[in-house]
């Protein structure tokens, strides 16, 4: 299977993602509250998703292993 949708690791979003970051929903900062780093280790604190770099959307297929590559 091939094509784009959907990137299933942002914030939100319908048919498309928003961009930001899942983890910490866009704001750059750790949300958990027992870690000394106070910036997201997901994005890095730029509050971007690090999966479609801000795109919102994630291109299937080819680029990506399928399930059986990544236990291999």
């Amino acid at each position: 299977m091939s094509g784009r949708g959907r990137c299933p690791d942002c914030a939100g979003g319908f048919l498309e993602g928003n961009g930001r970051c899942g983890q910490c929903n866009g704001t750059g900062t750790n949300t958990q509250l027992d870690s000394a780093q106070p910036q997201c280790p997901y994005c890095k604190g730029t509050g971007v998703c690090q999966t479609c770099g801000g795109s919102g959307l994630r291109q299937f297929g080819a680029d990506y292993p399928t399930i059986q590559e990544l236990f291999e």
